[in-house]
């Protein structure tokens, strides 16, 4: 299992939608995350800023599994309006991805 983490941004103002929405995720999404490979998958926040943690087999392909599917469009949808793109992203990336540089369990 690989450990991945990147960065999302939230649009200014939109912290209160980002939370409540994510407080409420519809329970048909937490089950296509599951089945497309998604454990362990945890959201943190400081400011706008968003530190994503996964535990997955192969990111990309759970992620085309994941983005290619009908809920999951209609969430990105919902959260379009929310959301910008990372400052620290560059071209050709969705969002910045971590480097893991230290690890114990």
């Amino acid at each position: 299992m690989k450990r991945v983490a990147y960065l999302l941004r939230i649009r200014e103002g939109k912290e209160k939608k980002y939370v409540d929405a994510h407080q409420n995720v519809w329970p048909e999404l937490i089950e296509h995350l599951k089945e497309a490979g998604f454990r362990n998958y945890t959201i943190f926040k400081r400011g706008l800023d968003l530190f994503v943690y996964v535990e997955i087999e192969d990111f990309e392909k759970s992620l085309r599994n994941l983005i290619n599917h009908p809920i999951y469009e209609k969430w990105a949808e919902k959260m379009d309006p929310i959301m910008e793109p990372h400052p620290d992203r560059k071209e050709g990336e969705m969002f910045p991805i971590l480097s893991e540089v230290f690890h114990i369990d």
